[in-house]
């Protein structure tokens, strides 16, 4: 607020040294009277937060408050920005500013008060974007501490269930027009102040030239935030149609696989993730249930990876269990040779060489070896018997 508006108002103005200072001790005194107000507010936001830290042994609903407070910090960051840090200026140096000017102090038209909150307005939007957007990230390691909390005190786990505090909607869109369409207002005001001396149709043509400008900055600010928000909205809600499936027990449903970004990735991992359920999951049908339970564990650790960066736990190296790392490169296998309704299967050759590239990333080295060894050697039994 301070250092872009001093900017804005210092660089724009042509005035005496006298009525800079006097701006300049404007805007100082307005800056105590802004701080306090915002720390006010931004205690009363903490105060539900503070309490856990302070109880040694916070209650249930102590810890749930908390959360959703937490949760509720970047909304409330907007809020604090709009409210008592730019009212808690702007109001104090309008009051000062207009006094000043009605006793000659200040030699400036009153409309320059309006274009001044105008601006601070602005200035005040984009502050609001950049809080939003930092205090969302500040918040993670709080949110994992309240959620161990519970889990450690009361043996379960608290989350959002899936209530959506702000859309990404709302956030690519506000986020999109806001970069697009301030910094153009912003000119075209600072633009008025400056152009103030010239008189008639110079300023008149000028500024149906600007106002088209402005016009087609803002209407082009509107496009982009809507297809950039559409285009994250749109895999977004294809992973979401999936899940409900998952969940009303259709295990035959997959995500449509249509984006080369990373949401591609995640699509990936949520049906190699259906797959997985479906296998295990078809093996707990299997009689007796005993049978099983040996390769089960197997069965679920088979999409892990050897450097641990694999699902579900992330288990690497030999803390995947054995029978996982011999059936994920079993299943890759035949992943990679068998023939699918959109492609045709690899040679034995290639399938070969790509799970040679992955030992020791994707897959367990030696049982690798193992199993590119004992392929090659089926090779040249059957090569020998032809």
């Amino acid at each position: 607020m301070l250092g872009v508006g001093g900017i804005v108002l210092f660089s724009t103005l042509t005035i005496p040294s006298k009525e800079r200072i006097l701006l300049g001790a404007i805007m100082l005194i307005s800056l105590p009277i802004m701080i306090a107000c915002e720390l006010l507010v931004f205690y009363r936001h903490l105060r539900p937060i503070q309490a856990i830290f302070k109880n040694g042994q916070p209650t249930s609903e102590q810890l749930k408050t908390a959360y959703l407070q937490t949760h509720q910090f970047p909304t409330l960051s907007v809020r604090r920005t709009f409210g008592p840090h730019f009212l808690g200026l702007l109001v104090p140096a309008v009051i000062m500013a207009f006094v000043f000017i009605k006793s000659g102090y200040l030699k400036l038209p009153y409309s320059y008060i309006g274009i001044a909150s105008a601006v601070a307005f602005m200035i005040a939007s984009m502050h609001a974007m950049i809080e939003f957007f930092l205090t969302s990230k500040a918040i993670r390691p709080v949110v994992a501490y309240i959620r161990d909390k519970h889990k450690q005190l009361y043996k379960q786990d608290i989350t959002l269930g899936g209530r959506v505090l702000v859309s990404i909607r709302t956030k690519f869109r506000l986020s999109a027009f806001l970069i697009g369409t301030l910094p153009l207002l912003l000119f075209g005001l600072a633009s008025q102040i400056r152009l103030d001396r010239i008189q008639g149709e110079g300023s008149s043509a000028y500024w149906q030239w600007a106002g088209i400008i402005l016009i087609i900055g803002v209407l082009y600010s509107l496009l982009g935030a809507s297809l950039l928000s559409r285009n994250i909205e749109d895999p977004i809600h294809t992973i979401q149609e999936g899940m409900s499936s998952v969940q009303a027990g259709n295990f035959d449903s997959s995500a449509a696989d249509i984006y080369s970004d990373e949401f591609s990735k995640l699509v990936a991992g949520f049906n190699h993730m259906v797959n997985g359920l479906k296998e295990r999951d078809i093996l707990k049908q299997i009689e007796p249930a005993d049978a099983m339970a040996d390769l089960l564990p197997g069965v679920r650790s088979h999409h892990e990876r050897y450097d641990g960066k694999g699902y579900p736990d992330g288990l690497a190296g030999t803390d995947i269990p054995l029978f996982g790392r011999a059936i994920a490169i079993a299943d890759a296998f035949d992943a990679m040779t068998s023939d699918r309704p959109y492609r045709r299967g690899m040679t034995y050759e290639r399938a070969i060489s790509i799970i040679e590239e992955g030992k020791g990333t994707q897959w367990d080295p030696k049982l690798a070896q193992l199993f590119i060894e004992s392929l090659r050697g089926k090779e040249r039994t059957d090569e020998e018997a032809s």
